[in-house]
Order: structure tokens, then C-alpha cells, then sequence
């Protein structure tokens, strides 16, 4: 009788999450023309499971280039959960 070894295969893929925008905060400069963002706790971020999955990537590189591209598309307004937004692999167990 022949013993067989199957190799499981996992796909791991990306998501691009972003943070609750309750979260964040935002100080504008004092010309107004700029902006600073931080968590409201500043160094202590939410959990992962609190936020939200915007998209999903086959590969990391995708991802930061999906949040590349809506930092620079999105209205100035709502940029701030993008610029803080980040790419998680989907095994990661953070989200759970």
C-alpha cells in the first residue's frame, strides 16, 4: 500500500483596511494648508478587527499601490484613514 503526501497549498491574499475614522485625529496647521493625523491615542491604534476591508489583492504590492492611488484620488477631506490605511495578509492573526 503506497503512502501519499498531499502538500496543502495556501493562498494567502491582502486586504486593504481601514481604520475606524473614530479613531483618528486630525490637527490642522495653523495656515490651515496642512495636516497632521494620528490616533486619537496616539501610539495605540485599534485593533485590527475594528476596521474595515476595502479591498482585497492578490499580493502585497498591489495592495500599497490600491492605497497609493485613493490617497491621491480621494477628495483632501477624506484622505486621513487612507494615509493611515495598511495592507494585511489575510492569514494574519490580528484580524481575528
Amino acid at each position: 500500500m503506497k503512502v501519499r503526501h498531499t502538500a496543502a497549498i495556501v493562498l494567502i491574499g491582502w486586504y486593504l483596511m481601514l481604520p475606524p475614522i473614530d479613531a483618528l485625529q486630525i490637527r490642522s496647521s495653523k495656515d490651515g494648508h496642512s495636516h497632521t493625523i494620528d490616533w486619537k491615542i496616539p501610539g495605540n491604534p485599534p485593533p485590527l478587527s475594528a476596521w474595515s476591508i476595502d479591498g482585497r489583492y492578490a499580493t502585497d504590492s498591489a495592495c500599497r499601490d490600491a492605497k497609493h492611488k485613493a490617497i491621491l484620488t480621494v477628495p483632501p477631506n477624506t484622505v486621513a484613514p487612507w494615509k493611515m490605511a495598511q495592507c494585511v495578509a489575510s492569514n494574519d492573526p490580528r484580524l481575528k
